[in-house]
C-alpha cells in the first residue's frame, strides 16, 4: 500500500484587551485533508478519502496579580484517520497489523471539544501551574479485536463518544544549591457512548448479537483501556560546585487490558507501579562533562500494557477457563525495563 497525504489551512486569530489586566483571544482555523490509497499489487485498496472543518478556539486571560495569571479556554480539532486505520476497518476481514490489508469501509474523522480552566503563579521561590481540562471526542477511533479469538486480529472502528478529564497540578521550586518539582495528573478516560464489542478472551463475554458471539456490552463510564487515572512525577536535585545529583520518582496507577472495555475481567486491572530513578553530573572542563545515571534503581518488576489472550499451555490455575477447553484466557503483559545504567562524556559547544 502506498499512501499520500495533502493538507492545507487557513486561520485568522485576533487578541483583544478587555481590561488593563484582562484579554480575550479568538481564533478559528479550516482545515482540508486528502488522503490518497494506491494498493500496489492490485485495485481493491486504492481509495480518496475527504475531510475539511472548521475548528474554532477562544480564550480568556486574566493577571490578577503581578506574578500570577488565571485563564480559561474553549477549543475544537479535528483528527482524520490514519492510512492503516483507513485499511483496517472491515469488520468482516479483521487485520493482522500491519501486513494483512483488504478493502474496507470509510471512518469518520475524530473531532475533539476541549475546555480548560486553571492558572499560574509564583509564590517566593515556589511557583505552582494548575489546571482543569476536559476533552470530548466525537466519533473516536479504537482498535478492536476481531471474534477469531486472536490477541493480534482486530479493526479499527469508530466508537462514538469518548471523554478524557481531570485536573493537573505542577509545584517547583528553583533554588542556588537545590531544586525539586512535583507533577500530579489525574485523568479519567471514559467511554460515553454504549456499544458492542468483540471480546472473545473477556470472562464475561456473552452471544448478545449471535449464540456463537463472544462480545461485551461497554456503557457510558467504562474507563478505556491502558490509560491509568493517577500519574505522578517528582525530581529533587543537589548541586555543589561542579558536581550534580538528583533522584526522581515516576508513578502511574492502575490501566485495564485491552479486550477489558467493559472493566468487569475476572483478573482485574494491571497493577500499577513506581520507579526510582537516579542520575549524576561533574562539569569537567567549560564544554566538557561526565555524566551517570541509572533508571529502576530497585530494579522493580513492572507491566504498562496488557491485552486479554488465550494461553494454550498448560495452565497455572491462575487463568480463566469459560468453557473447560485446553486453552484458559489470560492477560499477556508487556514487561517493562529493568534496571539499567549508563555512564559517558558529554561534549556541549555552550557551557
Amino acid at each position: 500500500l502506498r499512501a499520500s497525504n495533502q493538507n492545507a489551512a487557513v486561520y485568522f486569530s485576533d487578541l483583544v484587551r478587555l481590561t488593563e489586566k484582562s484579554y480575550l483571544s479568538v481564533s478559528a482555523r479550516y482545515n482540508a485533508a486528502g488522503i490518497r490509497l494506491v494498493d500496489g499489487l492490485g485495485a481493491a485498496l486504492n481509495g480518496r478519502h475527504q475531510y475539511s472543518r472548521w475548528n474554532p478556539a477562544v480564550g480568556l486571560t486574566w493577571d490578577p496579580a503581578p506574578r500570577m495569571k488565571l485563564y480559561a479556554r474553549y477549543e475544537e480539532a479535528m483528527r482524520t484517520p490514519t492510512p492503516v486505520e483507513l485499511t483496517c476497518a472491515d469488520p468482516q476481514a479483521p487485520c493482522s497489523l500491519p501486513n494483512a490489508f483488504v478493502a474496507d469501509p470509510p471512518l469518520l474523522p475524530v473531532v475533539a471539544r476541549t475546555v480548560e480552566v486553571g492558572g499560574r503563579g509564583s509564590f517566593g521561590a515556589i511557583g505552582l501551574t494548575a489546571s482543569l481540562f476536559g476533552t470530548e471526542l466525537h466519533d473516536d477511533i479504537q482498535f478492536v479485536a476481531s471474534g477469531s479469538g486472536s490477541t493480534s486480529t482486530g479493526y479499527f472502528k469508530n466508537v462514538g463518544h469518548t471523554r478524557r478529564q481531570g485536573v493537573e497540578i505542577n509545584l517547583q521550586r528553583t533554588a542556588q544549591s537545590w531544586d525539586w518539582s512535583l507533577n500530579y495528573t489525574e485523568l479519567v478516560a471514559t467511554f460515553q457512548s454504549s456499544m458492542l464489542l468483540n471480546s472473545p478472551n473477556n470472562s464475561t463475554a456473552f452471544g448478545y448479537s449471535c449464540l456463537a458471539c463472544k462480545e461485551i456490552m461497554v456503557g457510558p463510564g467504562d474507563r478505556i483501556p491502558g490509560i491509568p487515572r493517577h500519574s505522578l512525577k517528582a525530581r529533587g536535585a543537589w548541586r555543589n560546585g561542579r558536581a550534580e545529583v538528583a533522584l526522581s520518582l515516576v508513578g502511574h496507577s492502575v490501566r485495564y487490558a485491552r479486550g477489558d472495555e467493559n472493566n468487569r475481567d475476572v483478573q482485574g486491572a494491571l497493577p500499577g507501579y513506581v520507579l526510582l530513578n537516579a542520575d549524576f553530573l561533574y562539569a569537567l572542563a567549560e564544554h566538557w562533562s561526565l555524566f551517570a545515571r541509572v533508571d529502576n534503581v530497585l530494579d522493580r518488576h513492572y507491566s504498562g500494557f496488557a491485552v486479554l489472550g488465550q494461553n494454550v499451555f498448560t495452565a497455572d490455575g491462575q487463568g480463566f477457563d469459560p468453557s473447560g477447553s485446553s486453552w484458559r484466557s489470560e492477560q499477556f503483559r508487556a514487561v517493562g525495563a529493568p534496571r539499567g545504567a549508563w555512564i559517558g562524556v558529554r561534549w556541549r559547544a555552550t557551557p
